[in-house]
């Protein structure tokens, strides 16, 4: 496959992906609105382009599959068959069997095919049950070509595909089975008049016709559109049929085509092999049928046979074809790609043409500077200062996405997570136009996700419950994302029960998370819910219990830099707080300085920085250097001595002690000196060197030297374990 090919294969998976997103909301509001035919009309144009892209690719099993929910469609949108409940979870259902489709098309991944084949069967069942179908009469025909069914219109077809048709993965029996899913086929013929002798045969050429008769009650519109994707250089005429049993007139070549009758198709839309109907009809035994198909040959030892090319020279193209096959199948599936408004593209370039008149202004200031000249340099070096960082808002930007694209699987999630609980539950989304680092939405999908379930199976009573709590019976989950100060937060949010405080005590001591005695506070007792293992859930369902999830969504969120915290309120519900840095490409940091070393840290880490008293940090045996902050003692942990650097101070008294806090530890760091706060640009040292424990990355600072940005849960881990890491 050629690269440009490749590249417009590419796009019509991201497409595709978007289709399905509209298919998948759209469905779900359709629960909503049975009635709405405009919604209907948007679902069906989505599945349609799916189904002509895929087809145009060659992908048949997602175009023959999408057909099947088409055909579905098409009947609701026309008032033939009514929405359902059954009906619009068949089809939700044939959705996300579409994404298993097109992810196996894209990767080469594994289809459960007995999946797609039940949910093929109970798509061609639901577009002919129902009372609007016609009934078969008894004594009706089935072998004869009168079988138009009275009030259809019989349509004669004569198709002359291009040649290039198999060159573009297009397969001409798709279009013969979409015909077929409009009415009756009552006959096919095939013309190979065209045909030329074996040897001159092009295997990716199409040399044949065919004719065809179509009883139908949909119109000529319907029927091309059959062959909207290979009308182009195609022969076709499609006539209404005057008397019933006439003969196909076939008019694209002078004489009678030579013609003969294919074999019926099957339910499932496939004709048997002319093999199998002649073992059926006793015209030959199975063993003859076996060895006449072991004697068929491939095309290249037809061509090595005939001189056409030589048996290296077809071994070469072969190893080239399984070659490109595995590149194929071996190319990454999560291709960083973002579709970016046009306006945010102007006002880029418009800021670039800026930044190119002042670079222009510098570069004849500094042609013939003279000190008279200071306050103009200095005016040019404020102008590119303004520019750059407009550049460095406007190109982080372009990362930035809505929210709502991390927040629209959600209403499927909560239906389906209604149905299983037994629980009504509405969805409520806000703040979806908040705006999100790319890589940052993509990480908290499953976090989010959890919380989500979380508040599903935990939070909410069942119906009688909160009937009898004086509750509206539905359940409300709500999902929010805002601005403050300079991060995102996200509040998951149910009105249900609350945390029981004391279920969750009693289950932590059991557990011997903590002692029996322990006194906690209600936030404290809140955090025991995101340990390892930790679950109040009486019974273990598919939903939850089992302890994985709350601890893997503390982990998460404190890995992009973040921080989760709860409220709750017994009898009235929780909120989950996610509080979020905009972008994972740029931070807030302190920058430090231990001896000649400059480091960076984190500023969401830091809760405060003292300078301790004399006497004020103490040493204990067994737990090393520690510090009264306040009535509570925290491990003091030097830089000099993690990192093996030369300090400028060793005495506590005369240093700074950074408060830092991650995953509700907290530590004092010894540092030298605090030189201000400052954004910095992280650039990742695995790329270009190792991983360093206690390290998160690098950044250049404003003098051109390197400073390291620590990564605070690693440093603790340093801590204590007592052994330098040198970086």
């Amino acid at each position: 496959m050629s690269n440009d090919f490749a590249q417009f294969q590419d796009a019509f998976f991201d497409e595709a992906v978007e289709h399905l997103a509209v298919v998948e909301d759209g469905l779900l509001e359709l629960e909503q609105h049975p009635e709405d035919r405009d919604l209907l009309n948007k679902i069906f144009r989505s599945a349609h382009s799916i189904k002509g892209g895929s087809g145009m690719f060659g992908f048949n099993a997602v175009a023959q599959f999408t057909h099947k929910m088409e055909t579905l469609l098409d009947l609701l949108r026309n008032g033939q068959k009514a929405v359902s409940p059954a009906i619009a979870d068949l089809l939700l259902k044939s959705t996300d069997c579409l994404k298993t489709l097109l992810e196996a098309a894209k990767t080469g991944a594994s289809v459960d095919d007995a999946t797609v084949q039940r949910l093929t069967d109970e798509l061609a069942s639901a577009s002919a049950s129902g009372p609007q179908q016609p009934k078969a009469n008894a004594n009706e025909a089935t072998s004869n070509q009168t079988q138009e069914r009275q009030g259809d219109q019989t349509y004669v077809i004569t198709w002359t595909p291009p040649d290039w048709l198999f060159q573009r993965g297009l397969d001409p029996l798709q279009v013969l089975r979409e015909l077929r899913s409009l009415g009756k086929l009552t006959e096919v013929g095939i013309d190979m008049s065209r045909l030329p002798n074996l040897a001159e045969v092009d295997p990716e050429k199409c040399y044949l016709s065919w004719h065809m008769r179509l009883a139908t009650e949909k119109d000529r519109n319907v029927i091309e559109a059959v062959f909207e994707f290979v009308r182009e250089d195609s022969q076709l005429t499609i006539e209404n049929a005057t008397v019933p049993g006439s003969e196909c007139q076939v008019s694209s070549t002078g004489s009678q085509p030579e013609t003969r009758n294919l074999q019926p198709e099957t339910d499932d839309g496939s004709s048997k092999p002319l093999g199998e109907i002649l073992v059926e009809s006793g015209v030959v035994s199975r063993e003859t049928l076996d060895h006449a198909l072991a004697q068929q040959k491939r095309v290249g030892q037809i061509l090595v046979e005939q001189h056409a090319a030589s048996p290296q020279q077809v071994e070469q193209a072969l190893q080239k074809q399984r070659q490109q096959e595995s590149a194929a199948q071996s190319k990454k599936t999560d291709t960083a790609s973002i579709r970016v408004d046009t306006d945010k593209i102007d006002k880029l370039i418009n800021l670039v043409g800026e930044l190119v008149i002042t670079q222009s202004m510098l570069s004849d200031l500094g042609a013939r500077f003279e000190m008279s000249h200071m306050p103009v340099l200095l005016e040019r070096m404020a102008q590119l200062e303004r520019n750059t960082r407009e550049i460095q808002e406007r190109v982080m930007g372009i990362r930035m996405l809505p929210i709502g694209t991390a927040f629209s699987r959600f209403p499927r999630l909560v239906r389906d997570l209604s149905a299983k609980a037994g629980k009504k539950i509405q969805l409520v989304l806000s703040g979806e136009e908040t705006e999100l680092d790319k890589t940052v939405i993509e990480s908290i999908s499953d976090p989010l996700t959890h919380l989500v379930r979380n508040s599903a199976d935990h939070g909410l009573e069942p119906p009688e419950e909160r009937l009898d709590n004086n509750k509206q019976e539905i359940g409300t989950i709500r999902l929010n994302a805002f601005h403050e100060g300079g991060n995102i937060c996200i509040t998951v949010e149910d009105d249900g029960r609350g945390l029981n405080r004391d279920k969750i005590l009693a289950k932590a001591v059991k557990q011997g998370l903590i002692g029996e005695n322990e006194k906690l506070s209600d936030e404290q007792i809140w955090l025991l819910i995101f340990k390892p293992g930790f679950s109040t859930a009486e019974k273990v369902t598919d939903v939850s219990g089992r302890g994985v999830g709350m601890d893997v969504v503390k982990r998460n969120i404190e890995g992009l830099g973040g921080t989760v915290s709860i409220k709750t309120k017994p009898g009235h519900g929780t909120i989950f707080i996610l509080k979020l840095p905009l972008t994972l490409a740029i931070i807030e940091g302190m920058t430090v300085r231990v001896g000649k070393e400059t480091y960076i840290v984190p500023l969401l880490s830091i809760l405060e920085s003292i300078q301790p008293k004399p006497g004020g940090v103490k040493t204990v045996v067994g737990k090393g250097e520690l510090i009264d902050v306040r009535g509570t003692y925290l491990p003091v942990v030097r830089m000099y001595e993690i990192f093996a650097s030369q300090p400028e101070i060793t005495d506590p008294t005369k240093a700074i002690l950074l408060i830092l806090e991650t995953e509700g530890e907290r530590v004092a760091v010894m540092v030298d000196e605090i030189l201000g706060q400052q954004q910095v640009v992280i650039k990742s040292m695995e790329q270009n060197f190792r991983k360093v424990e206690g390290i998160a990355g690098a950044t250049i600072l404003g003098d051109g030297t390197v400073g390291f940005i620590l990564d605070v849960r690693g440093l603790l881990e340093i801590a204590r374990q007592g052994e330098p890491v040198a970086a």
